[in-house]
């Protein structure tokens, strides 16, 4: 329980002497037929809880009283019955009840301890990766990516050329990382920025380098478009998050591969927000960045670039 809050009362108010009870012609003999409700000052009115007199008055039930071995009744037994507390032994225990504050007030009940939710990462290892860069091929690497304070800034533009002289693939600035896996669980985990006016980009994806003819190349694709302050699908179909512009916001992406069909699980932060099956078989492998489908400037910024294993 809390401790009790004090009572501040101005030094010029005379407390005892604005308490009210019933009966007050004799001070000396006055019954207590029902207890003060409140004490009244010139500044303020404590309001007692509405609980049995014996209670409000720190007096013990008689019911509750208990007995001495001896058979004689204990210090915290009642008054006997037809007992009569003059104005004094009322004023003291009112004031009593006005200094200890909140000294009787019962303790809040204690709600069940809910366990606290296992981390997308819970079981997982942290392990290191390396990476290579794609970018405009006729361009030097600082005219797409800058990087400052832990973040990595890169950006493209829909007339710049592809990764690849001759390539028909749309103009890119990624980490293409170095981790390629065909089964187990991997996750890629990264803090990621989306400025405004990015549109029809692809921020994160599960490449397919290598995989049965006729199937997709990618396992799963997340898109930027600019609608609803930037909203993210999974390619241009489910909606993930909207508001997603201007804002810091953590990604994870667990691949659970095998040699038939896996699952994928993405968490924004680390709330999952989709399960979906990869598209098979495949040796694959994680890139981020801004690969731009759209028109104009796209651009996306990650920190805290994570790899975990289990």
């Amino acid at each position: 329980m809390s401790d009790p809050v004090p009572l501040r009362v101005p030094s010029d108010t005379n407390l005892l002497g604005s308490l009210h009870t019933p009966h007050d012609s004799d001070p000396a003999t006055s019954q207590c037929s029902a207890p003060p409700t409140s004490f009244r000052t010139d500044r303020l009115t404590v309001r007692l809880r509405q609980l049995p007199l014996h209670e409000r008055l720190g007096v013990p039930n008689a019911g509750m009283a208990g007995n001495r071995a001896d058979g004689r009744a204990s210090a915290s037994a009642p008054p006997p019955k037809g007992h009569t507390m003059n104005r004094r032994s009322l004023i003291q225990a009112g004031a009593g009840l006005l200094a200890g504050g909140a000294a009787r007030a019962l303790p809040p009940a204690s709600p069940a301890e809910a366990a606290p939710a296992a981390a997308p990462t819970d079981g997982w290892t942290q392990t290191s990766f390396g990476y290579s860069w794609q970018k405009p091929w006729n361009l030097d690497l600082s005219d797409r990516h800058s990087s400052s304070g832990g973040v990595d800034r890169m950006w493209v533009y829909a007339t710049d050329e592809p990764f690849q002289e001759g390539s028909s693939t749309d103009p890119r600035t990624e980490m293409r990382w170095k981790v390629d896996y065909t089964t187990g669980n991997h996750m890629w985990d990264a803090d990621v920025y989306l400025p405004s006016g990015t549109d029809g980009a692809s921020f994160v994806q599960i490449l397919r380098s290598v995989h049965p003819s006729g199937t997709p190349a990618t396992d799963i694709m997340l898109n930027i478009y600019d609608t609803g302050g930037g909203t993210v699908r999974r390619y241009d179909g489910t909606v993930l998050k909207t508001g997603a512009y201007d804002t810091w916001f953590n990604v994870k992406i667990a691949h659970q591969a095998s040699s038939g069909t896996g699952t994928i699980k993405v968490y924004f932060a680390n709330a999952l927000v989709l399960t979906v099956d990869d598209r098979g078989p495949a040796t694959r492998y994680f890139k981020n960045g801004v690969y731009n489908h759209g028109s104009g400037r796209a651009e996306a910024r990650f920190r805290n670039l994570r790899y975990w294993t289990k």
